[in-house]
């Protein structure tokens, strides 16, 4: 049993790296092209990335697929924006956007983590040579990656539409001010709980809305910042 338990583990972990080969390819395609064009190197290398079907087929899969996620992001926007009238009052459009996504993508990060925990580690213990993961954050460290490349595909092609910056910079960005986030929100569960004594579960609720509003605008000015004169006005 032992021997086929290790064996079904293994593959699982081979899926889980098939899968983030899949969601990474267009992303490492576009900087292996970037690199190479801004790079002196051998005449051998040079043709077969440069001149060869390579870089022609890596453009226009990058080309197809954000033409994909553009018509998908104009698709959903337009979804959402039939709920806004009630709300009109209340927020501005694009916050409406942002708290709805940042809903969608809290519930798709529910369901990953239950997929993950109960169906592929099965609640056992996860053995990493060196050290153990428990199921729970061995869950947790599966889907976090998952999750937030997941929001950020929905605020860069429906809540903030306008920035005309470079995908990788916003990338960048954007996980970074998730990890802000982490902190902040681990500094004010300090200071609430073992400083001020206070319940750990409305702890974590007002470390959230101090969250959501420092993630809102560091996205919008710093992520997702428009680049032109036209997206200022708008």
């Amino acid at each position: 049993m032992k021997p086929l338990r290790f064996a079904v583990r293994k593959i699982k972990w081979l899926s889980f790296l098939l899968l983030w080969l899949s969601i990474l390819k267009p992303i490492i395609l576009s900087l292996q092209l970037k690199i190479y064009k801004h790079t002196k190197v051998t005449k051998i290398v040079r043709l077969i990335y440069i001149n060869g079907q390579f870089v022609r087929l890596c453009e226009t899969q990058n080309t197809e697929m954000r033409k994909l996620l553009e018509n998908s992001g104009g698709w959903l926007g337009k979804f959402i924006d039939f709920f806004y009238p009630p709300f009109r009052k209340y927020m501005d459009l694009q916050f409406f956007r942002y708290g709805f996504t940042g809903a969608v993508n809290v519930a798709f990060s529910l369901l990953l983590y239950f997929v993950v925990y109960n169906y592929v580690l099965q609640q056992q213990m996860l053995p990493l040579g060196l050290f153990t993961l428990s199921s729970h954050i061995a869950s947790l460290v599966i889907t976090f990656p998952f999750s937030n490349f997941f929001g950020f595909l929905l605020q860069k092609y429906v809540t903030f539409t306008e920035s005309e910056l470079r995908g990788h910079v916003q990338l960048y960005r954007y996980f970074l001010i998730v990890f802000v986030n982490l902190g902040v929100n681990a500094i004010i569960l300090k200071i609430m709980v073992d400083g001020f004594h206070f319940w750990t579960t409305p702890s974590q609720v007002v470390a959230t809305f101090f969250c959501i509003f420092i993630s809102y605008f560091s996205q919008k000015k710093f992520t997702f910042k428009p680049t032109t004169p036209k997206a200022n006005k708008q």
